[in-house]
């Protein structure tokens, strides 16, 4: 089924994976982050539960504002890709003009509607972290505004804007890092006008149609794909793992966009992705979306997927999983992955 549509209004979109707000002044998210998955205890569950219900939302037209965002940001990519003028950040790593004009457009969108959220963008500026600074909420919106920009900046049409409601819970002096759940997040391929959307817990769609990851279980059937960071040497940790996998799946991708590839299994096109040294704008999106669409994640090492970790590994079965893990266990530790 051909599910692109380019008059798809986004208040549509939203509906498919809309959640029924029960007629009290509960919030919509309340039962949905206390349905924990297995690694949160319950007295966790609790806590998040308690954190949303101060802090409410509509996560209905958090998504609408969401798809409309990505959807502005989309027009900037199209229109500036013949155009953009390209810099490194750092070696190999690359950003655009539309990068940042993207970012505006997006920031714009989220703060028209939700004017005490925080917003934290790939692409930081003075107006977001103005935004913060007086923020009354913990809700956060995590943005790639270009996500494969290396691919944009020379014109290869697979990149996109990658947008995640998130809503920090717990004590970082515990865990070491601030935890995070993803409530909603979009990802939109401007070039094929595909929006991949998700709810937490009320499943993903395309373009407001369903999606399903794979029933693929053997590794040598799977067609797999992986991100690799800028700065890579001979005896990089990642180059090892590539030689891993190659050897053992059916084949390799790297398509350039961590939030793309994390769509890709959710909708079946891909089987498996892994990725190392990744920002948490790169993948929170896209790692719902997945999720949503029932593919399983985690660390390399199978540790519960964390999105401000910078790994993650996604597979369309727990059996598919289980060969990736032991597969990437196999390639030697010889540097950090840092």
């Amino acid at each position: 089924m051909d599910t692109r549509n380019k008059d798809f209004p986004e208040t549509q979109l939203a509906e498919a994976a809309r959640v029924d707000t029960p007629a009290t002044n509960r919030s919509a998210w309340d039962e949905l982050f206390t349905d924990s998955s297995p690694e949160m205890r319950p007295p966790i569950a609790r806590a998040i539960a308690r954190a949303i219900a101060r802090d409410p939302i509509d996560p209905s037209h958090a998504l609408e504002v969401a798809i409309r965002a990505a959807k502005d940001a989309g027009a900037i990519l199209r229109e500036m890709l013949p155009i953009a003028v390209v810099r490194e950040k750092s070696p190999k790593d690359l950003v655009t003009d539309a990068d940042v004009a993207a970012q505006q457009a997006i920031l714009n969108v989220v703060a028209q509607h939700y004017p005490e959220h925080r917003f934290l963008g790939e692409e930081d500026s003075l107006e977001a972290n103005a935004k913060n600074e007086l923020s009354s909420s913990r809700w956060q919106w995590v943005v790639d505004p270009l996500d494969g920009t290396t691919n944009f900046a020379h014109g290869l049409r697979n990149f996109s804007v990658s947008i995640a409601l998130m809503h920090p819970f717990g004590d970082p002096s515990e865990n070491g890092y601030l935890a995070s759940r993803c409530g909603l997040g979009v990802v939109y391929d401007p070039m094929a006008d595909e929006m991949f959307a998700a709810i937490a817990g009320r499943g993903a769609s395309l373009n407001g149609v369903p999606i399903a990851c794979s029933r693929c279980e053997r590794l040598n059937k799977a067609l797999i794909a992986a991100s690799f960071p800028p700065q890579l040497h001979r005896d990089s940790r990642e180059i090892q793992q590539f030689v891993e996998i190659l050897l053992e799946s059916q084949s390799v991708r790297r398509l350039g966009s961590a939030a793309l590839n994390l769509c890709y299994v959710g909708a079946g096109r891909l089987d498996g992705y892994w990725g190392g040294r990744l920002k948490a704008w790169d993948i929170a999106a896209g790692a719902l979306i997945a999720t949503e669409a029932g593919s399983h994640l985690s660390l390399h090492h199978g540790e519960p997927f964390d999105p401000w970790n910078g790994q993650i590994l996604a597979a369309a079965t727990p059996a598919l999983q289980r060969e990736l893990i032991d597969c990437l266990a196999k390639s030697p530790n010889t540097l950090a992955d840092h």
